[in-house]
Formats: structure tokens, sequence, C-alpha cells
């Protein structure tokens, strides 16, 4: 009950009575000036209401297609050593349906032995097979031909 006979609390009570503030405020003519808006003001500046029909934004939003990922699109955890580049490839597509093959300008045994012979680099991280691959062959004698049917091809660089 003394709070309510404090000298300042009933200096502030009357102030507030009487409209007039003590308290710290910024100087009147730094304020800009008051704006009245009526109802009516109101309701003619408000955005329009969506309403069902031909041009809702439920209707006028366009679907985003899915997109198919493929076996060569499947993440894996990779810690594999510089070596031969159909051992390290035979790591990397093990067990994701993705396949890696070498191509060269003609399909003889002796050229499929002497690129599967190739040295490739150390492939460390959390990939998609795809990217393993890329990681692989980056510096080496090979480049990233493409991609078809779950399969993805490298060629001897030019």
């Amino acid at each position: 009950m003394s709070s309510f006979l404090n000298p300042s609390f009933m200096f502030l009570l009357l102030a507030a009575c009487l409209g007039q503030s003590f308290l710290a405020s910024p100087a009147p003519a730094l304020l800009p000036p008051a704006r009245v808006t009526t109802t009516s003001q109101m309701a003619a500046t408000a955005p329009a209401q969506a309403t069902p029909g031909k041009h809702s934004a439920a209707k006028s939003a366009k679907a985003v297609p899915a997109i198919k990922l493929t076996p060569c699109d499947k993440m894996g955890d990779y810690d594999i050593p510089a070596q031969r580049f159909d051992e390290t490839m035979q790591q990397i597509a093990h067990a994701t349906g993705c396949g890696i093959n070498a191509i060269g300008a003609n399909n003889s045994p002796a050229q499929s032995a002497r690129l599967s012979a190739m040295p490739v680099g150390a492939v460390h991280g959390h990939l998609t097979v795809r990217q393993a691959c890329l990681m692989a062959i980056k510096g080496s004698a090979f480049e990233y031909a493409g991609d078809k049917d779950n399969v993805l091809y490298v060629r001897l660089r030019k």
C-alpha cells in the first residue's frame, strides 16, 4: 500500500490523468505527423482476399517435376586408395546397380587389359557413384564420357 503513496508515483498518476508526459521522449518536431485512417480507407487499401477460381494461388502454382534418381546417384562412403582403374571402379560400383566402363577406340582384349591396369586417384568421402568416379579419374589419363542406362562411361583423354 505504501507504493501508492509514493510521491513519484502520485506525480506520474496525476500527469497521466492530465494527459501530460514527463517521461523521456523525443522532441515533438522529430515525430511524424499523426495519421488517422478510417475503416473505409483501410478496406479500400487492403489486399483482395483470394477466392477460389481459375486465378487462385492453389491453381496457379505449377507442380515441380520429380527428379528421377538412378543407381548412379546412390550415395556411399568411400575410402579407396589410389590403385588400378578396374579395382577402384569395382569398389565404387559394388552393390549399387551402376556400372562403370572404360571405352576406347576399339574393344580389343589387349586394349581393355591396358585400360584396366591404368592408375587412378584415391576416393574419400560421402559421395554418389558418379562423384566417386569423377574423383578417381581426376588427374588421370581418363575423362568422363557420359552415362546411359545406369552405366557410367570413361575414356582416355584426347
